[in-house]
Parts: C-alpha cells; sequence; structure tokens
C-alpha cells in the first residue's frame, strides 16, 4: 500500500467538511429573508383579495342604487303623464262642450273618466282580475287596465271580457232583432245566459252590430271626414252622427271606404 496518498485523501475530506458547514451556513442566513419574503407576498395577495371585496361591493351598492333610482324616475314620470292625460282630457270637455270638469262627486267617478291611455301608478280600490285569451287585464267600474311599465295604464274593453257588474253609467241601447246591449264609455256588454249554478249575473264584452244608436261618444272618439261625411272612430268601432230630433246621436257603421 502506498500511504504518501493518505495526509491527501484525508485534507479532501476535511475541505469537503468545511464546504458543507459553509453551505448550511448560508442557507441559514438565507432562511429567515426568504420566509419574510412569502409572509409579505401573502399579506400583499390578501391585502388584494380585500380590496377586491370591497370594490364589488361598492359596485352592487351602485347598481342597486341606480336601479332604485330608475324605478323612482319612471313611477314620477307615470304620474306626470297621468296628470297630463287627465288635464288634456278636461281641456277637451271644457272647449267642446261648453262645460268645466269640475269637483267628482265620488271616487267611481273620477276612475270611470279616465280614457285610454291614460296611466296611473296604482290600481283603483276594489279591481277585479279579468283574463281574455291567457292575457290579465285589471276591471274597475267600466275601465280596463294593463300593466305597463312601473305602472299601469289604461286600455280598452276586450272583447271576451266577462264581469259580473256593469259600470254604473251603463245604458241599454237597442239591437234589431235581439236582446239590448249595455253601453258604457265606448263599450258594449252582452247579458249571458245564467247558468244552473251560476251565483250572480255576468255581462261579456261584445262588439256592436251595425244600426246600434248611442247617445254619447267616450271623450277621446276621433273625428274623421272620408269623402263629404263625418263619421267618428274608437277602438275600431265607426259612428255616424246624425240628429235626432233636436238631438246629436250615433250610428255604429261599418268602415267607409276610403274616399
Amino acid at each position: 500500500m502506498d500511504r504518501s496518498r493518505t495526509p491527501s485523501g484525508g485534507s479532501d475530506r476535511a475541505r469537503a467538511g468545511s464546504l458543507d458547514r459553509t453551505r448550511g451556513e448560508t442557507a441559514r442566513e438565507r432562511a429567515p429573508g426568504a420566509e419574510g419574503d412569502r409572509r409579505d407576498n401573502a399579506e400583499q395577495r390578501a391585502e388584494e383579495r380585500r380590496d377586491g371585496l370591497t370594490e364589488r361591493q361598492q359596485s352592487a351598492a351602485d347598481r342597486q342604487q341606480n336601479r332604485d333610482q330608475t324605478r323612482t324616475e319612471a313611477r314620477e314620470d307615470w304620474q306626470e303623464y297621468g296628470r297630463e292625460i287627465q288635464e288634456n282630457r278636461e281641456d277637451f270637455w271644457e272647449d267642446n262642450y261648453g262645460w268645466g270638469w269640475g269637483p267628482y262627486s265620488s271616487t267611481s267617478s273620477f276612475w270611470a273618466g279616465m280614457i285610454i291611455g291614460a296611466a296611473i301608478a296604482s290600481l283603483p280600490p276594489n279591481t277585479t282580475t279579468v283574463v281574455v285569451g291567457g292575457v290579465p287585464y285589471y276591471y274597475y267600474n267600466g275601465v280596463y287596465y294593463q300593466e305597463q311599465g312601473t305602472g299601469y295604464a289604461v286600455v280598452e274593453a276586450p272583447p271576451g271580457a266577462v264581469v259580473e257588474v256593469l259600470p254604473d253609467a251603463s245604458a241599454p241601447v237597442h239591437v234589431e232583432n235581439a236582446a239590448p246591449l249595455e253601453y258604457a264609455n265606448g263599450a258594449f256588454y252582452q247579458k249571458q245566459a245564467a247558468a244552473a249554478d251560476a251565483t250572480a249575473t255576468r255581462y261579456e264584452v261584445v262588439k256592436p252590430p251595425a244600426g246600434v244608436v248611442v247617445t254619447e261618444l267616450p271623450g277621446d272618439a276621433v273625428e274623421k271626414t272620408v269623402g263629404d261625411t263625418t263619421y267618428y272612430t274608437h277602438t275600431g268601432t265607426w259612428y255616424r252622427p246624425f240628429y235626432s230630433g233636436s238631438s246629436v246621436v250615433y250610428m255604429v257603421v261599418g268602415a267607409p271606404a276610403p274616399g
């Protein structure tokens, strides 16, 4: 055995041990700094999440505030529109019939005076629901409403609607060779045959036959001249005015051919 190499081998092992110790010390020196960096990064991510949550909450609150404001403005617009419609109706009666609108004698007379297109924020009391062809309407004292926007709008009486209570202002009108109809505010009602189990009389909204005569038209009936003849139209029904004695009455006629 050549012993002259032994010291060199021992020296190599000593150097290797010293290097390992140096690496270990360096790793221990670095460990606290790395741990601190990880903590800083974790805290930064947590703060970013908190900031993101706060922003989302604020954004949701802003959206809710915008929705509330939009609903409030829409409701106010409908109420203003309803007031304008009512004022137009009052002006119409005063200009065409020479008398003012005046105070209402009752709540029901106010609602019965509403014209098609008038808007209200809420339904009148004692409204009943009427369904025609799967479409709901709300009925009170001869006036029909449908939901529109955040409120309700007056619509024409839908043919086929069946109600138990006639409008206060309804009046019978003669029909040639048939039972009389009830008429109110541009709508015609036909009394239904009583069913065996019926607990109340029912009336159905119908289109009037030609020849029916009424003594007044709704305030929003539209005057039209075809050729040299004057007509009035309302919700698709045409009327021709003529004198009965000293009074003007209106007969239901077919739509005139264009002149």
